[in-house]
């Protein structure tokens, strides 16, 4: 038999009153036979396969709330919604007997409520990656954590605290929808001996003083090659 692999994570605050150090915290407990729990893993489930279960236990000395949301990412639809209230010492176990029936990335939004403080955590997971990568090639040699979508954008898929490749998709001009205009030259600068940055200013101030053309552009500096101090 396998034996779950379990993934605590503490969220704490404390408080000293009258030289008491008193505790104030909740904690959840991911849990699931055969899902990767490391960071830097995709955290995957197959179709059909059981949720992973989410255990949480309070350490407030009163009574405290917790509210869970199942959030399916890629339309950012609330799949199931849980809420409780905990006394000092007791646990709740969520999604246990729950069947991941649709291919996608899932968060598990936790939100905690301990008097008058509202602390947040988060835990995520992707059912059915070979559905998910089902109009790939055969032969293609794909990753499990970045792959191409079936619209040419690249889908990521995170570990099970969210960490995934960074995107670079939208680095450019505009998020890189858009060429990069053609600028008009409105002042040329050379390098000078020493420090440069007074003529690059006044040349910034001199452009920025300009009418704006049709495009909405005032007008570019450019910097000859050379080095700037």
């Amino acid at each position: 038999m396998k034996s779950a692999r379990n993934i605590s994570t503490a969220l704490a605050a404390s408080m000293l009153v009258c030289g008491t150090l008193q505790a104030e915290s909740m904690e959840a407990k991911l849990s699931h036979n055969d899902m990767k729990m490391r960071i830097g893993f995709p955290a995957l489930i197959p179709t059909g396969a059981a949720y992973p279960t989410l255990e949480i236990t309070s350490d407030y000395e009163a009574e405290g709330a917790y509210e869970l949301e199942v959030i399916r990412e890629s339309d950012g639809h609330v799949v199931d919604r849980f809420s409780g209230t905990l006394q000092h010492g007791e646990s709740v176990t969520l999604l246990e007997n729950t069947q991941a029936s649709e291919p996608g990335t899932y968060r598990l939004q936790l939100k905690y409520i301990l008097g008058d403080r509202v602390l947040y955590e988060a835990f995520y997971f992707t059912v059915g990656l070979e559905q998910l990568r089902a109009h790939l090639p055969g032969t293609g040699n794909f990753s499990e954590i970045v792959f191409p979508g079936p619209d040419g954008q690249l889908i990521y898929i995170p570990d099970f605290r969210g960490n995934h490749i960074p995107d670079f998709s939208r680095v450019g001009y505009k998020a890189g929808r858009e060429p990069i205009p053609d600028v008009p030259v409105r002042a040329t600068l050379s390098p000078l001996p020493g420090d440069n940055a007074p003529q690059i200013q006044a040349a910034i101030d001199e452009v920025s003083a300009m009418d704006m053309d049709e495009n909405g552009f005032r007008g570019a500096v450019l910097l000859t090659a050379g080095v700037y101090e």
